[in-house]
């Protein structure tokens, strides 16, 4: 999370540095922005993230098993 949040934040900067040719293919500084952007979309928002990390370092979510033991077969002799 901190990651995307920096990125996003260094890239702004570059455009700010840049300013209105920050916004055009002549520096790469847009690309930046617009890949930073599409992170924090993909990772999913910063405040569903920060709830996520809330209930595991509060106990409120634990691990879940990857896979359920089921009790044994009982084939049944009358077929």
């Amino acid at each position: 999370m901190q990651a995307t949040i920096r990125s996003e934040t260094a890239a702004s900067m570059a455009i700010e540095v840049h300013g209105a040719n920050g916004y055009t293919n002549d520096y790469p500084a847009e690309r930046y922005l617009r890949n930073c952007k599409a992170a924090v979309i993909y990772e999913g928002t910063r405040d569903i993230h920060t709830l996520m990390q809330a209930h595991w370092a509060l106990g409120a979510k634990k691990e879940k098993a990857a896979r359920v033991i089921l009790p044994p077969y009982a084939a049944s002799a009358s077929a």
